[in-house]
């Protein structure tokens, strides 16, 4: 299991239920990854109500845990930054969308980490409303953010000597 992952361009929702479900077949046979990323991303964990404890459950405790595709669902949509799993699933049918506020925000973000200044003076003359529009991610980055590579996803903090 790797960590946070770039998102493709026109990514398929089914490649992301199969990592669900890989997730939740890995977890079942105690895979030391699976177990990091369940203890990572997931909110809730036996004996542990409050997520700020959740590096105190020990290992045995996690694997005595009851977890769903749902469960693994959320996972994956947690290290995607996204809150939970029909978040996710809007955000990748909206990226297949060519014209979609989503798509266009991530297209000029990509510009920004890429040092195309071609490409998003073309964005932003097409959709104006871009130099305001927020991340559909947790942390609801504005492209400001993505020039100074701060708040946003681990993949994408570059800095372009253009920027």
């Amino acid at each position: 299991m790797n960590g946070e992952r770039e998102i493709p361009t026109h990514p398929r929702l089914e490649q992301y239920q199969k990592q669900a479900k890989q997730l939740l077949k890995a977890f079942q046979s105690a895979d030391p990854d699976a177990m990091r990323w369940i203890r990572r991303y997931h909110p809730w964990l036996p004996g542990r109500p409050d997520t700020n404890d959740r590096n105190k459950v020990t290992d045995s405790e996690l694997r005595s845990a009851k977890l769903s595709l749902a469960d693994a669902q959320f996972v994956v949509a947690r290290q995607h930054q996204f809150e939970s799993w029909p978040k996710f699933a809007k955000h990748i049918k909206a990226l297949n969308q060519k014209r979609s506020p989503v798509a266009q925000f991530e297209a000029a973000v990509d510009a920004i980490i890429s040092g195309n200044i071609t490409t998003l003076k073309r964005l932003l003359h097409e959709n104006p409303e871009l130099i305001w529009a927020r991340s559909t991610r947790e942390h609801r980055a504005t492209l400001l953010h993505y020039t100074g590579a701060n708040a946003v996803e681990g993949y994408r903090q570059k800095t372009p000597k253009n920027t």
